[in-house]
């Protein structure tokens, strides 16, 4: 039986200089594939550097589109997790195909969903792919957790700090600027009045205002440890300003109950 066939080729920057499952691997892989049992490639869809933690690929939309207009009749894949490493993504997508009267393969997993065996093994596969995506997420969030309570930084770094050559954090030249905006803070009590003198806008020099990690502190998931990052106020002018925020947080909420 002649099929026109759309092949669909995913890879993750890291995964193509880790694993070798580069776009030219898959490519020959699936074109060898379909010559073998004499199906014609109608059209290959590529998603080059792009996560399978979302299905919201500009190549993987087009595929479905076209597999809905009836350009194509069977999707293959080099393997599952090309298509979703998520069981729920897969599922939906395999819902999806079928509502449209499209076949899909996996090459290295023989998944062929023309047939039962197919069908349960595509379950399988699909729950072991979900499986190891959640375990990756759990090892980097314990990885995370380890480097915070060594007092090591995750995140993007504010300002005021960067790295050296030997990835540490240290100041950089907008550390007396941050300083100046909490010192001015205290003086004027005014966030207006120090966002136009820093030429900020208020919602930066709140964010200032609110990182405790100027005070040598680091925040995860809510809660903190004493990071070993150069600070560049005490902790009391953390604190201190921290009151004189919250007081005026207090009394704006007093006033607009008195006003309602």
């Amino acid at each position: 039986m002649s099929r026109k066939v759309g092949i669909y080729i995913r890879v993750s920057t890291q995964e193509q200089a880790e694993s070798g499952i580069s776009i030219e691997a898959q490519r020959s892989s699936l074109y060898k594939f379909c010559e073998l049992h004499g199906w014609e490639v109608h059209k290959e869809y590529v998603d080059a550097a792009k996560s399978a933690a979302t299905i919201e690929r500009k190549a993987l939309q087009e595929l479905l589109e076209d597999c809905k207009n009836g350009e194509i009749d069977t999707v293959v894949v080099f393997k599952l997790d090309r298509l979703s490493r998520s069981l729920r993504d897969l599922i939906l997508l395999m819902d999806e195909l079928k509502r449209y009267g499209v076949d899909f393969v996996s090459v290295t997993e023989r998944i062929d969903t023309t047939t039962a065996a197919g069908k349960l093994m595509f379950h399988i596969i699909g729950a072991f792919a979900e499986f190891e995506r959640e375990m990756t997420i759990e090892r980097t969030k314990l990885a995370m957790d380890k480097k915070v309570k060594e007092g090591s930084f995750v995140g993007r770094l504010p300002l005021g700090y960067r790295y050296d050559e030997s990835r540490r954090i240290v100041l950089s030249e907008d550390a007396e600027t941050v300083r100046c905006v909490f010192f001015d803070f205290l003086e004027t009590q005014n966030v207006s009045e120090v966002a136009r003198k820093h030429n900020m806008s208020r919602m930066q020099v709140y964010r200032i205002l609110r990182n405790p990690f100027y005070a040598g502190i680091v925040h995860w998931r809510d809660v903190e440890w004493r990071g070993n990052h150069p600070k560049i106020i005490s902790k009391r002018t953390f604190e201190k300003v921290q009151r004189i925020l919250n007081s005026r947080k207090n009394r704006s909420r007093k006033s607009h109950k008195v006003k309602e």
